[in-house]
């Protein structure tokens, strides 16, 4: 998808739509039409609310294992593309990717961490490169608790459980 007409590129497994990644109708309609993806790279606008937009809605388009990559980042940290270089996650990209990190690991997280998650509870991996991130689904039969007894109970009342030993070495032992 692009704002300029691109069918020049289309052939094969490849078909160019011509659209602006502000307008949300128009990433519902290309997601509902064309998703499940694959794989989904946003090179387009650099502009931080609209790189938002489309990853909060794209996002749940990507098939199991998929990959999201959101290019262009640096302008995150650029007044002129509404970015900001004090880090604030509604103007920061980078920021703004950053609060997803514990997603990976959203099978261990206390249940008020995990509902601030929303959807994005699917990520499996997140990477930060210079300019970019790469962002890449959970495939759903992963989706199982790494220790049923934590689903069970709360993770505080889990933690007042385990008791941590340091043996004659000085290696630690947990024990439950």
């Amino acid at each position: 998808m692009d704002i300029i007409n691109k069918a020049f590129l289309d052939g094969g497994k490849i078909k160019t739509i011509i659209g602006d990644q502000s307008d949300q109708v128009k990433l519902n309609e290309v997601a509902n039409r064309f998703g499940p993806f694959d794989l989904i790279i946003d090179d387009g606008s650099h502009i931080v609310t609209h790189q938002k937009k489309t990853f909060m809605t794209l996002f749940n388009s990507l098939n199991d294992n998929g990959i999201y990559i959101c290019e262009d980042c640096s302008s995150s940290y650029v007044n002129s593309f509404e970015g900001d270089p004090d880090l604030s996650e509604e103007k920061n990209i980078i920021q703004y990717f950053s609060k997803f990190v514990h997603a990976v690991n959203s099978e261990s997280l206390a249940k008020e961490k995990l509902d601030s998650l929303n959807n994005f509870k699917m990520i499996t991996k997140i990477l930060f490169f210079k300019g970019a991130v790469l962002i890449q689904k959970k495939i759903k039969k992963n989706l199982v608790p790494l220790d049923y007894k934590i689903q069970k109970e709360s993770l505080d009342e889990y933690n007042k459980r385990v008791s941590i030993k340091k043996n004659k070495k000085g290696f630690i032992n947990l024990s439950a």
